[in-house]
């Protein structure tokens, strides 16, 4: 028996293979990618060694394991070094403006700059740390990567990326963010914390790294690179302790201090997420996702002076309103581990649509929609018919990247890139006009009548515009520092970030002629794209052993000892996790297997001498729906000396309440029907009340009626720890509940919001009351590590896409 659960466990572990991709390797990394992304992959070929020998003279020490870089098709704009592998993976689509507006000739070079940062600084072990490389490089990665503040990796990395005239560093809109985000109370030691419920435009890591580490080179050129070498040979000493060397507290304290004063009147609670603006009559339509509460899309009715919920909405990527009041919803979704947008149609109930891929839209009338649609690492503009559900695309210079687009009954307006300039272009009658040639910020086109209104950057300021098209003339609205803005008879109603977030903002207008527009007609067609000459290799992405930590056990009481043994299994793309742990006593053998997939597959199987336990979970998301759900099965088997014992359960979980502001989520709606081996039946509903969230819980089985309930308070937040992050308390929540059935209990818990080594996330809690009539206390933790890699067992929304 012991043999062959070795062997199943062994075999499972290494055959696994997540998926194949094209590969071209260069003098110092390889390239990965998916089909389709060829010349994308040949962009980055022909200057990745370049630049990697540029970080090799900055740097004291280069990657130890030969990195690996990933292109992957998505509609997500986004990429991430994962430095336990040397691995960067990039989602080959640019740059969402709101992020920061995309100031880099090509988006896969940028990212890959930055990327490669978090790699380089990763790899500066320390001497005492290296030496750990014997259980598998992940193992010292991981320990210098836990002792090395997420703001450090971050500025370091916006340092790099901006040294060619690119980047966030030379970014209107990310200077915005900057300022605000020291404005909040955030503070280094929240900024390396990746479970704070503090939040600011920009990310505190991003924005406060850069701002530390600009102000050191400013004070001296080379400060950033000493201060590295100092931290790297000696992080249990901590980042702080290395900065004093270079600068005291009182200056640390001073650079990332700023006021920030807004202008006009804040018309909603702080939201998590940017939005642009839609009018309608008299509404001002906008996306929003709070604290507390959902996505969702919002009207603010100017008559009344009132905000309306319209209609709930995960994961919001943009939404257009036409005179029928139908709205347009792009949402990301999750199919094949991969994140796709989709395209909707909403108006009191729901139309679905086959349209995937779209990163913008707009209402050109009430039948067609303009948009916005990727193909590979390609941005082309199609016309919607919403009635005959076909598609028709407008040809625009292939040297064009759209980023957001606006349109109505005649034309389609485009916010676009072109190298690293961003301007306006009109598509009309087969035409593409280049309505502007500054090359600078542009963000949030919409068209209301025959007005063209928009924010553009003039004196390092973002400034809300509009440009009538029926006489060419640009105007000022004198509204500034926000990210989109509509008028209505005079008023400037705005979106505005903050050191905690964005709000819709209204203020009178202040209308100033600033000049003429003069359209330049631009040849559609653009130049041939050039073709790839390399012929790359087919390679998977199977799991490899990471590494192996054997460790020792000892129980006193039972006179019971023995060694084990640890080991961890991925792929690159951590879209699968196996872990392996094998414990040989003098009275026992126990082997245990865990295996989680982004593919909505988790196993476990466990033998001990006595039984072998298998249990799997299978979990399928709906992408068709406005809110996240999921179905899923539990599966399982339990063999024994005396028989078998078979396990099966179904349940469904549909949306989210709850969220950071209360360090707790639950499924909106969720039930559970297990039929063996035992049957029962449970139901579950939670809901928020004046930022009170509630959670119901009922389960009928042949033992009676068990009923829970569960109410938690908002977090206080608390400004506890050290300076610079090493160990902090971020935040703590208090919640009450109640169990009536076979047990009876009243309860109150206190969950404790921290980090240890700056960005380790450290969730202690204290639950105590009575049960059964006598008081208990129970002390314990959080799993939140395991989260990142494991199928939750809640059920309250798996997303484990990456």
């Amino acid at each position: 028996m012991k043999k062959l659960i070795l062997l199943i466990l062994v075999v499972c572990s290494t055959l696994w293979a997540a998926g194949s991709f094209n590969m071209l390797s260069t003098r110092h990394l390889d390239i990965l990618y998916d089909n389709g992304l060829e010349l994308a992959a040949y962009r980055l070929y022909r200057v990745a060694d370049g630049i990697f020998e540029r970080f090799m003279l900055e740097f004291k020490s280069p990657p130890r394991t030969r990195p690996k870089v990933y292109l992957l098709k998505s509609d997500f704009s986004n990429g991430y070094a994962n430095i336990v592998n040397n691995v960067i993976v990039i989602y080959v689509s640019d740059m969402s403006p709101y992020q920061f507006t995309p100031k880099y000739e090509d988006w896969v070079v940028f990212c890959f700059v930055h990327e490669l940062a978090h790699i380089f600084l990763a790899s500066q072990f320390s001497p005492y740390i290296g030496w750990l490389r014997i259980f598998g490089h992940a193992v010292p990665a991981a320990v210098q990567s836990v002792l090395t503040p997420l703001y450090l990796h971050e500025g370091v990395a916006i340092m790099h990326e901006s040294r060619e005239g690119e980047g966030r560093a030379n970014d209107v809109l990310f200077e915005l963010y900057r300022k605000n985000a020291l404005a909040s109370d955030i503070g280094l030691k929240f900024a390396s914390s990746i479970n704070t419920v503090r939040f600011t435009p920009g990310g505190a890591s991003y924005t406060l790294g850069y701002t530390l580490l600009k102000s050191l080179e400013n004070k001296r050129q080379g400060t950033v690179n000493e201060l590295i070498e100092v931290f790297s040979n000696d992080p249990l000493a901590t980042f702080h302790r290395s900065l004093r060397r270079f600068a005291s507290s009182e200056e640390v304290r001073s650079w990332l201090t700023a006021e920030v004063n807004v202008r006009g009147e804040m018309l909603t609670g702080l939201s998590l997420i940017p939005s642009k603006l839609n009018v309608e009559l008299w509404r001002v339509y906008y996306a929003f996702s709070g604290y507390d509460e959902a996505g969702a899309i919002y009207f603010y009715d100017i008559f009344e002076g009132r905000n309306h919920k319209l209609v709930e909405v995960s994961s919001i990527v943009s939404f257009a309103v036409n005179s029928k009041r139908q709205l347009a919803i792009v949402r990301r979704t999750v199919k094949d581990g991969r994140y796709v947008n989709r395209l909707y149609l909403w108006k009191g109930a729901l139309r679905e649509t086959s349209v995937e891929h779209v990163i913008d839209v707009a209402w050109m009338d009430d039948d067609k929609l303009a948009l916005i649609v990727q193909h590979n690492d390609v941005r082309k503009i199609e016309i919607f018919n919403t009635e005959t559900s076909s598609t028709q695309e407008l040809r625009i210079p292939q040297e064009l990247v759209p980023l957001q687009i606006a349109a109505s009954r005649n034309c389609v307006v485009l916010t676009a890139k072109q190298e690293s300039s961003i301007d306006l272009y009109l598509l009309r009658n087969g035409t593409v006009a280049r309505l502007t040639k500054d090359g600078k910020a542009k963000l949030s086109p919409v068209i209301v009548n025959d007005t063209l209104y928009f924010v553009a950057e003039k004196d390092d300021e973002l400034r809300a515009c509009k440009l009538d098209l029926s006489t060419n003339q640009v105007y000022e609205l004198g509204v500034r520092d926000c990210v989109a803005a509509v008028e209505w008879e005079d008023r400037i109603f705005s979106i505005k970030p903050l050191p905690g977030g964005y709000a819709l903002f209204f203020e009178p207008g202040r209308t100033i002629l600033r000049s003429a527009v003069v359209a330049e007609v631009l040849n559609a067609i653009g130049s041939r794209p050039e073709e790839m000459t390399l012929v790359p290799k087919r390679v998977y992405d199977s799991m490899k052993l990471r590494f192996v930590l054997p460790f020792p056990y000892i129980d006193p009481v039972e006179n019971d000892w023995g060694v084990g043994t640890y080991v961890g299994f991925w792929d690159d793309l951590i879209e699968n996790v196996a872990t392996l742990d094998l414990l040989k006593t003098s009275r026992s053998f126990r082997a245990n297997l865990s295996f989680t997939s982004s593919g909505r597959l988790a196993i476990s199987l466990t033998g001990t001498n006595e039984s072998v336990t298998f249990d799997m979970i299978v979990s399928d998301s709906n992408y068709r729906a406005l809110r996240n759900d999921v179905l899923f099965s539990k599966l399982g088997l339990v063999i024994e000396p005396g028989g078998l014992t078979p396990k099966f359960a179904l349940g469904y979980a549909c949306g989210t309440v709850g969220g950071p502001i209360h360090l707790h989520r639950f499924a909106d709606f969720s039930f559970t029907v297990q039929l063996l081996p035992d049957m029962y039946f449970e139901l579950s509903k939670a809901f928020a009340f004046r930022q009170l969230l509630f959670e119901l819980r009922g389960k009928v089985s042949s033992s009676g009626l068990d009923f829970s309930t569960r109410m938690v308070l908002p977090a206080a937040k608390t400004d506890l720890g050290s300076f610079d992050g090493f160990l902090g308390l971020d935040s703590f929540a208090v919640s009450f509940g109640m169990v009536q059935g076979e047990t009876e209990e009243y309860w109150a818990r206190v969950d404790f919001n921290g980090h240890v080594s700056y960005q380790l996330p450290l969730r202690p809690y204290v639950k105590f009351g009575l049960r059964n009539e006598e008081f208990f206390v129970q002390l314990g933790f959080e799993d939140l590590i395991s989260g990142f890699f494991r199928v939750k067992q809640d059920y309250a929304i798996i997303s484990t896409a990456r």
